[in-house]
């Protein structure tokens, strides 16, 4: 927020209106845990660490943590940033990733899941993006 308290508003703002709707929230329990766990631990993923650049330790992203509750609770990543999840899926198979702005399952999907497709051209379509963090 201090760095940048206009996309922060920006973001907050978004949030409150995931929260006001009967959006599913995925649980992070014990099972996710553990299959990140194992993720973080298997060396060929080691490069999904990053670092801040101040500190000589490394950090996790996302990623990760993501690809681990997508896997317990078998949904389908749904996303802009296709490469690092198609990475995790060579080592631990996801149910699916989805490039929306492509329309194209670059990891098939393992559950039925008929998805819209997304014109990025459409007159209203910055209406519905994300905001990026």
């Amino acid at each position: 927020m201090s760095s940048d308290p206009v996309k922060a508003a920006e973001i907050l703002a978004w949030v409150a209106i995931i929260r006001q709707t009967d959006f599913a929230v995925l649980a992070m329990n014990l099972d996710v845990a553990d299959i990140y766990a194992r993720m973080t631990s298997t060396p060929s993923m080691k490069h999904m660490w990053t670092s801040d650049g101040k500190s000589k330790r490394n950090r996790l992203g996302h990623d990760l943590m993501i690809a681990a509750v997508s896997i317990v609770h078998e949904a389908p990543i749904i996303t802009g940033n296709v490469q690092d999840f198609v990475f995790i899926d060579r080592s631990f198979p996801l149910p699916g990733v989805y490039h929306p702005y492509e329309s194209t399952w670059y990891v098939a999907a393992t559950v039925d899941m008929p998805l819209p497709d997304f014109d990025r051209y459409r007159e209203d379509a910055q209406s519905c993006r994300l905001p990026m963090m």
